[in-house]
């Protein structure tokens, strides 16, 4: 979580996570985890600096991403209950960084109504995904 967690305003009723740095400065009260999905530890130290929110996960745009894909699936069984924002299925950026930076919307997700209307549980991506499989 490179030392950002202490950034965490906890007054906000979620807090995020992303991949990549420069993702996770476009998002309001999100930290960057170095990886697709949290490990273990930072799982913990997450959960503990917000016990009462959701936890919302910005992966990499899933319906172009195969590997975003698998890992919701895979991460479904052991989270089903946290969240995960729900790409625009006619999005064609590949993340948070590159949509910003093509409609220069700086603040769109800094929006908590945004963040939380187009948040959903990873049970219901993971049927968004079967859907769009078939």
């Amino acid at each position: 979580t490179y030392g950002i967690l202490d950034k965490i305003d906890e007054t906000v009723p979620f807090i995020c996570f992303c991949e990549g740095i420069l993702d996770s400065i476009w998002v309001k009260n999100c930290v960057a985890v170095g990886g697709i999905f949290p490990t273990s530890n930072q799982m913990k130290k997450i959960n503990a600096k917000h016990i009462s929110g959701d936890i919302i996960w910005f992966s990499d745009n899933f319906w172009i991403d195969e590997s975003a894909q698998k890992e919701i699936i895979k991460k479904c069984k052991e989270f089903p209950r946290m969240k995960i924002f729900n790409w625009p299925s006619n999005c064609k950026y590949k993340d948070i960084n590159e949509w910003i930076c093509a409609d220069k919307d700086f603040n769109k997700f800094w929006n908590e109504d945004f963040i939380k209307k187009n948040s959903v549980t990873l049970a219901q991506a993971k049927l968004i995904i079967s859907f769009k499989k078939h």
